[in-house]
């Protein structure tokens, strides 16, 4: 009889051993997806090693010390989706590159010093390599060595995504030597956060790149001190559709010159949020000329009053503009909206006409009742925890009602289901069970998916309250809803 076959799917080698022996520990691992080696002790990949291992979904090789790597060693894996290399050497780096030219999807550095001219040939191998995606994490960049890095990856034939987290650039943006490269064609998304430049004041304006950018059309450069995009630069993003300056310098004044006429014409998302803007009225003046913008991210910015008129981008759906000190909202609020964020600031009220409204966001407010139900007819979705609400009147219940924000008698149907998910994920959110079930019509606690497993305990454990059909019965409801919130 044969000897069954191993069901691991992950696998993780990290005692003290030097190596993997002269051959496959892995042949029977049929079924094995993610696999990561490394401890200090670490030193040796031979051929051989990885046998019997045709694809993985994850491969970390995690080698600080790792000193030999034999040519060929990976090259029986035919496809690896996520790969992560961890080494010193950079010799040891070319060839295991050299070996995952073709198989690699998503490629992952970490912890490599890019600050030797000399050396950088050896990375040259990448230029070669077919992988989609390319990270850099915790890795050393420096003026020296960035136009040979810029020019590998402009060269890779199906380069679609870079990303730099954690990194470290000595230097201020003066390039050493001029970047050689012919614009990528497949380049699509740049991603850079947590960038670390120690003379950030001095860094130049990027005029040397400009050229290499124009069909990127998702970029975020985030928590990375950003206090200006040149205006020049802005223009050269023709196709650039997201992008993400989030926890960034930016101010009233370099807004206005970072969104200059010209400048991010095809952009539909923005997000500005924990800058240090001010003025709402400048911001969203400095934003009325992008014609494609939706959605737009300005919260955690301290506006604190707002005016009672604003020049809003007339294409504008979605605005969140939670945490940003404001005691009041005006009819500076655009009435194009569809999704409106005001959590987190000091609403007393709410009671602006939004004919196009979906979903309102009001939690952590200072709201004492209900918003009318009127000035919001297409609403569909409200959050109002953490106010101050002393309860709410059968009308302002039933006005609700009528909306469907509170209707499931559809029966499990997609309001309820996103009803549920909703809830679910609020539970989660405040890390506690303190809801309280109103079931519009009968529902057995087994209806409710196993995935929902808060709410199925609070149906199991607790008490919740059903909505009475027989009128005379409609009262005690009320008055056991009102005793339960006070609970």
């Amino acid at each position: 009889m044969e000897a069954p076959e191993l069901q691991l799917t992950s696998l993780g080698i990290s005692s003290a051993q030097r190596d993997l022996g002269e051959s496959s520990p892995f042949s029977s691992l049929r079924n094995l997806s993610s696999l990561h080696l490394g401890n200090p002790q670490f030193s040796t990949i031979r051929q051989g090693n990885f046998e019997g291992i045709e694809f993985l979904d994850k491969l970390w090789i995690d080698g600080g010390n790792l000193s030999q790597y034999e040519p060929g060693s990976l090259k029986l894996i035919k496809k690896i989706n996520h790969m992560i290399i961890n080494v010193r050497s950079i010799n040891i780096f070319s060839a295991i590159v050299m070996d995952i030219l073709h198989s690699v999807t998503w490629l992952e550095v970490r912890k490599i010093a890019f600050s030797i001219p000399a050396e950088m040939q050896l990375f040259r191998v990448m230029s070669s390599s077919f992988a989609k995606k390319i990270s850099f994490k915790q890795t050393l960049l420096t003026d020296a060595t960035v136009p040979e890095i810029v020019s590998i990856l402009e060269d890779m034939p199906q380069l679609v995504e870079v990303e730099m987290i954690d990194c470290r650039l000595l230097g201020t943006g003066r390039w050493q030597t001029h970047i050689k490269a012919n614009q990528s064609h497949t380049l699509r998304v740049l991603t850079i956060e947590k960038l670390s430049i120690e003379e950030f004041y001095l860094f130049t304006d990027l005029h040397a790149v400009q050229g290499l950018l124009s069909l990127l059309t998702k970029v975020t450069v985030e928590n990375t001190k950003v206090f200006l995009v040149p205006c020049r630069l802005s223009q050269q993003l023709l196709s650039l559709e997201y992008l993400d300056l989030s926890a960034n310098l930016l101010g009233d004044q370099s807004l206005e010159h970072s969104a200059c006429q010209g400048g991010w014409p095809s952009l539909q998302t923005l997000n500005l949020s924990q800058n240090s803007l001010s003025d709402l009225e400048m911001t969203v003046k400095s934003l009325s000329h992008l014609r494609n913008l939706i959605l737009l991210d300005i919260s955690q910015n301290n506006f604190g009053d707002i005016p009672d008129v604003c020049e809003w981008p007339q294409t504008l759906k979605h605005l969140n503009l939670s945490s940003t000190q404001i005691p009041k909202l005006t009819t500076c609020i655009p009435p194009t909206l569809e999704v409106l964020d005001v959590s987190a600031n000091n609403l007393k009220e709410f009671g602006l006409q939004l004919p196009f409204l979906k979903e309102l966001y009001l939690a952590k407010n200072q709201l004492k009742a209900l918003p009318g139900a009127a000035p919001v007819p297409n609403l569909v979705a409200m959050s109002i925890r953490r106010n101050k609400l002393n309860g709410f009147s059968r009308e302002e219940f039933e006005s609700f009602r009528k909306m469907e924000l509170l209707d499931a008698s559809d029966n499990n149907s997609e309001w309820c289901k996103y009803e549920l998910d909703f809830s679910h994920f609020r539970l989660f959110d405040e890390n506690n069970d303190a809801a309280i079930l109103v079931l519009l019509e009968p529902i057995q606690s087994k209806a409710i998916p196993k995935r929902f497993c808060k709410l199925r305990k609070i149906m199991n454990t607790k008490t919740y309250l059903e909505w009475p059909l027989e009128e005379e019965q409609q009262e005690m409801f009320w008055f056991n809803l009102k005793i339960a919130l006070k609970s």
